[in-house]
């Protein structure tokens, strides 16, 4: 009689017809399992869904090369994320949302500066495009650079549109976890449409500490296809600071000076007012001024064109605005 091997008779058992044997790594495999790198890469999932402060930490000192002082934040990437993962964001997770925020800036005596908004729909294939103008743009309400242009819907490939918002929508929450910035994930997804400026305006992008802005920084040329823009940064009288900026980010760029900056400045002061820290978007075409958007986690919170010492001073003015705040809250 010939002795069968319990490896040999294991063979014979199959699941949907493979030998179970084959389901058993082998050494290299095994090796291969539990190597630092994918140890490591198992370790960072973890984190970023379970543990996101601290997944936001190993971001950060990736990039910088030190961890965030969270006892004593110090610069505006720090304070940044101390009020991101110390702090209730439930306010930015309504201002962050492309639809919300539009109530809030009529809340605040600004219907005026709001683009047209030509509709709003739960998900892609919802979208009525025989209501619309001929020309728009179209995005997720809290998404990051999924906008489309529509110039001439006649001559617009409508179910490629469709697909590309249904992926955008898709992808948003890894997006975000991936960046570590949790409050769009309470984000209640659909589609808005807005009305389209065209030519595409230049950004001037507000830098505010509860109701004062600091800086300005325009984008110009941006290329939605490849992801590209020219950056400049101006104070508020309209110096250009090239100084306050990384050397890699200085180009030799001049904005003129918009005719509507004073009008823009106190409109960021108004929209900020109340937040520690957050940056406000406008736009200045065909002499109007329209509202952009509201962001409190700028580049991230891992702003990295700006030079030191200024987000330093910035950060200085995110702990005045707390402590004045702490301060008012005790007074009541």
């Amino acid at each position: 009689m010939t002795f069968k091997t319990t490896f040999q008779m294991n063979l014979k058992e199959t699941k949907n017809n493979i030998p179970l044997i084959k389901h058993i790594p082998g050494p290299h495999k095994i090796r291969r399992l539990l190597s630092r790198q994918n140890m490591k890469s198992v370790r960072l999932r973890y984190l970023m869904h379970h543990n996101k402060r601290k997944y936001a930490d190993y971001l950060f000192k990736k990039k910088f090369g030190y961890s965030i002082d969270w006892k004593h934040p110090r610069d505006l990437n720090e304070w940044i994320n101390y009020l991101a993962f110390k702090t209730d964001t439930t306010e930015w997770s309504r201002l962050a949302d492309k639809y919300e925020v539009r109530n809030f800036v009529a809340e605040r005596g600004l219907s005026k500066i709001l683009l047209p908004l030509y509709g709003k729909w739960n998900k892609a294939s919802d979208i009525d495009f025989d209501i619309l103008p001929d020309s728009f743009v179209l995005k997720t309400n809290g998404g990051c650079g999924d906008t489309i242009i529509v110039k001439d819907k006649r001559n617009a490939d409508l179910k490629e549109i469709i697909k590309k918002i249904d992926l955008a929508m898709a992808q948003r929450d890894t997006i975000f976890l991936r960046s570590a910035e949790p409050h769009y994930l309470k984000i209640g997804q659909m589609v808005i449409c807005e009305k389209l400026i065209s030519p595409p305006p230049i950004e001037y992008k507000f830098y505010c500490f509860d109701g004062e802005p600091f800086c300005v920084l325009t984008c110009s040329n941006r290329d939605l296809e490849k992801h590209t823009v020219d950056w400049m940064l101006y104070d508020l009288d309209w110096n250009r600071r090239l100084d306050w900026m990384m050397p890699a980010f200085r180009k030799d760029i001049e904005m003129v000076r918009p005719n509507k900056l004073e009008e823009m400045i106190e409109y960021a002061k108004i929209l900020s007012k109340g937040f520690p820290h957050v940056r406000v978007d406008l736009y200045q075409p065909d002499n109007n001024v329209y509202f952009g958007e509201m962001t409190f986690t700028s580049t991230a919170s891992r702003i990295d064109w700006c030079e030191p010492a200024i987000l330093r001073l910035m950060g200085d003015k995110v702990g005045e605005a707390l402590g004045k705040k702490s301060k008012q809250m005790s007074s009541i």
